[in-house]
């Protein structure tokens, strides 16, 4: 299931919901109706191309040790890959 719309989040340093570890979830409200879609992987490169697979964790392993490097600590990393562009969306101290 997927939606269009935004998630509502309410964070908190007391709890997590079941599911939802380690994010400190309280609440989530989604603004829109959910809707049904069928993804089909089996055509991804990275299923079906070992220089692409090696490429991209060989980048992203470049890019973490950066990120580690700049912040002098290890670090919990989130981000993607997408349009042939590496994001790093959030970092922080690892625990």
């Amino acid at each position: 299931m997927t939606n269009s719309g935004f998630i509502f989040r309410s964070d908190s340093n007391t709890e997590d919901l079941q599911g939802f570890a380690g994010a400190g979830l309280f609440d989530s409200i989604i603004l829109s109706e959910n809707k049904a879609l069928h993804n089909e992987y089996s055509k991804s490169e990275l299923f079906n191309n070992e220089k692409f697979k090696s490429d991209l964790i060989s980048n992203i392993t470049k890019l973490s040790l950066e990120v580690e490097k700049i912040y002098n600590y290890p670090q919990d990393i989130e981000g993607c890959f997408a349009k042939g562009k590496y994001y790093i969306v959030q970092t922080r101290p690892q625990v």
